[in-house]
């Protein structure tokens, strides 16, 4: 098998999202996309529209006309899911798109999960990720599947929220104790990740876990942002988890924007670490620090950036 030719033509989905947004900006010089779009979200960007949708198969046998390979990053966000009642973007989206994929001979294909895979305990949004990749594994495609931990980075709607609060806020609510860890990660690293994952072929067939460099206590997580905002007058207030639960569960249909529901308060309270070597040894991928992630996300959100601008470029560490 070879390594996809960045002269050929990239399908994405999930372009007007976080991860998908920046991936656009950094890459599209490099790469000749064709974006998935329900609207005119992404006028004036340097690349193809198709207008179509994921549980919309015929509209993905004609978006998909042309293209090389896929880069699957769109699905069904939590926040809407969870509201909805209906994980259907991620699940069946998933399949219809390897459908329209194996229709057109596309042999490459790039799925965006997520590490929740992994925790115990699936909520739906963990389960819907885990049937897509199933989906995937299953299919005869070249397939390589990435697994981001936290992504941090100016344009995540849920961090922004997080910043705009932890920047004056006098008392700052934390769920248990705030020890559990985690690997937190720049997005300008996770979309360099997805394109050393499309030009190398030893990805083919590998589930890759992408993290940062440090073990962070979401104590420490939380202590670092207030410090880079200049909140030095802060103070933590921790909230048992068995009160939070019941409060996460109505914010979750009554303001689905908030992004608190019950999967996402396991979430971020499940402790972990992440094994690195694969990023390391196939995708050629040296994660930065912690606090470089911190500073290079407050100083775009405080510019006021905004998730489809024009990025300065970061220069992600590869791997000889």
């Amino acid at each position: 098998m070879e390594a996809f030719d960045p002269m050929n033509r990239l399908f994405l989905t999930g372009g007007t999202g976080f991860v998908g947004g920046r991936f656009i900006d950094r890459y599209h010089r490099r790469f000749g996309i064709t974006a998935l779009v329900r609207g005119d979200s992404l006028s004036g960007k340097r690349v193809r529209i198709a207008t179509g949708d994921l549980l919309d198969a015929d509209s993905l046998l004609s978006a998909t006309t042309g293209c090389d390979a896929v880069l699957h990053i769109g699905g069904a966000t939590p926040n809407r899911a969870y509201a909805a009642g209906s994980f259907n973007a991620t699940t069946v989206g998933t399949r219809n798109l390897i459908a329209a994929a194996r229709a057109h001979g596309i042999r490459r294909f790039i799925f965006v999960s997520s590490l929740c895979v992994l925790f115990p305990g699936k909520g739906p949004y963990a389960r819907s990720k885990t049937e897509a990749e199933e989906a995937v594994m299953r299919s005869d495609l070249e397939w390589t599947i990435l697994r981001p931990d936290t992504i941090v980075g100016h344009g995540a709607k849920d961090l922004g929220r997080t910043l705009r609060l932890w920047k004056s806020a006098r008392y700052i609510p934390i769920i248990g104790d705030g020890a559990y860890t985690s690997q937190p990660i720049h997005v300008d690293e996770v979309c360099a990740a997805l394109a050393s994952a499309l030009e190398t072929s030893a990805s083919v067939g590998l589930a890759i876990s992408l993290a940062g460099k440090d073990l962070v206590p979401f104590n420490e997580f939380a202590r670092r942002f207030c410090r880079a905002l200049g909140n030095n007058r802060r103070r933590f207030v921790h909230i048992p988890k068995w009160f939070v639960y019941p409060l996460a569960g109505i914010a979750s249909f009554v303001h689905p924007q908030w992004g608190l529901n019950p999967e996402r308060v396991n979430i971020i309270t499940e402790p972990h670490t992440v094994d690195l070597s694969l990023m390391r040894a196939v995708l050629r991928i040296e994660p930065m620090p912690f606090e470089e992630a911190v500073r290079l996300t407050v100083n775009q959100w405080l510019r006021g950036k905004t998730a489809s601008s024009e990025p300065p470029e970061h220069r992600t560490a590869i791997l000889p």
